[in-house]
């Protein structure tokens, strides 16, 4: 007589160990509607997969996060709980941040000052800054001046004059980033 293929638990082929139908992951592809490797053996094979290959995992992680509005939401708003928890942490990172890319800050400033015409009122420019500063310690809600067509994109560079200049909460600017302007193609 044949003996009868137990039905609660499956062989893995990688590691050969018979295990129960609950340490695979479900295939629907599959006849019996689960994986051919176990678990153990599938987190530990995209873990050797995931080192090997750095660079390919990074940039499909960078664009998932670009393209996807809610994570992007999600990581402004453990951003913002954390920096309300402990503001003085918060305050080193951004220091420490800032310290080791400072040719980053000194060239966004320098490309403000190159984006600055000399026609620009210094200050209606001022008013807008005052303005973001003002509703933000009135609503308790960051602010920030945003460009309304960026200064720096792949696409457009805009001007840092007045009429470029609005005053919107910092996670409408944060979620905007550099990506959206009007009369966008």
């Amino acid at each position: 007589m044949v003996s009868q293929p137990d039905l609660f638990t499956k062989k893995c082929w990688k590691c050969g160990e018979e295990k129960s139908r609950s340490d695979y992951y479900v295939n629907n592809s599959k006849k019996d509607k689960l994986t051919d490797m176990c678990k153990v053996c599938s987190c530990a094979h995209v873990k050797r997969y995931r080192d090997s290959n750095p660079e390919l995992y990074r940039k499909r992680d960078r664009e998932r996060y670009y393209n996807n509005p809610m994570r992007r939401n999600n990581a402004i708003a453990r951003a913002c709980k954390d920096q309300k928890l402990n503001p003085e942490a918060a305050r080193k990172r951004k220091r420490k941040w800032e310290h080791e890319h400072k040719d980053y800050m000194a060239n966004k400033q320098s490309r403000k000052r190159t984006r600055t015409p000399k026609w620009a009122s210094e200050f209606c420019i001022g008013e807008a800054y005052d303005i973001a500063r003002r509703r933000t310690v009135a609503t308790g809600i960051k602010w920030h001046v945003d460009h309304i067509v960026p200064l720096t994109s792949k696409m457009v560079c805009g001007l840092h004059v007045e009429n470029n200049l609005q005053v919107i909460t910092a996670t409408t600017n944060i979620l905007k980033g550099n990506r959206h302007w009007p009369d966008m193609p």
